[in-house]
């Protein structure tokens, strides 16, 4: 029992898990790459976007490439009336992480109801509706946990922009959006924490990509991951 306990305190250091392919980290020479990419010079150079279909498809998209899959992150910007009002009915002091999980986890019923059967068993469908809706989900949960009235999104924004657009109510200037985007870029992926071998153990089964992230949100929220830069923020 002892030996169990020291175990789970240490999280999984020291345990070895597998090797990302999609990103790589060397934080003695502070360097971080996605799918071989430079991350510096992705936040230089590149738009949310393209990161993200860099991430999912394994190489950095043509012109007409990236208009397609811009248009199917801006056509995934709506939530079912009914999620939302399910959303309103959260407790206010509900924590932020436990919010959006059961948000996630509702998301493939209502898809269910909205997608063609053919839609509904593609991963990179979910996978780029999920990129989209996480934002309205996060910026929707702010709004009513401090008592506003939800932002429709804007279809002519970026990913970024509608993000701060949804979650303050205004149009961002673009220094904030210019911030916005580079952090999005910087933390798309994270290769292998303890929240993506989660996700890749979920995975392992054939669960759909949402479920995969809300398993994934489960190990996020603990103390040792994602709580850690939590208490960092209010110390």
């Amino acid at each position: 029992m002892t030996q169990i306990q020291e175990s789970t305190s240490a999280g999984l250091v020291k345990i070895p898990t597998t090797v990302s392919n999609i990103s790589y980290i060397d934080g003695e020479i502070g360097l971080l790459e996605y799918r071989g990419y430079n991350i510096v010079e992705l936040a230089r150079k590149s738009r949310y976007e393209e990161v993200a279909f860099l991430l999912i498809y394994g190489y950095l998209p043509a012109a007409a490439e990236l208009q397609e899959f811009t248009r199917q992150l801006t056509a995934y910007r709506e939530l079912p009336d009914e999620l939302i009002e399910l959303l309103q009915h959260f407790p206010r002091d509900i924590h932020p992480a436990h919010a959006l999980q059961a948000a996630v986890t509702m998301l493939p019923g209502y898809h269910a109801l909205m997608a063609s059967e053919e839609a509904i068993h593609r991963p990179e469908t979910d996978a780029v509706r999920l990129i989209s809706q996480m934002a309205v989900l996060v910026a929707a949960l702010h709004r009513i946990r401090n008592g506003k009235a939800l932002v429709p999104a804007h279809r002519e924004l970026s990913h970024a922009q509608n993000f701060l657009y949804m979650l303050h109510g205004e149009r961002p200037d673009p220094l904030a959006a210019s911030a916005m985007e580079t952090c999005m870029i910087l933390y798309a992926d994270q290769s292998i924490n303890n929240s993506t071998f989660t996700g890749r153990i979920v995975a392992s089964t054939n669960a759909s990509p949402i479920m995969v992230v809300t398993a994934a949100l489960s190990s996020l929220s603990g103390p040792l991951h994602g709580g850690a830069g939590e208490r960092v923020m209010k110390m």
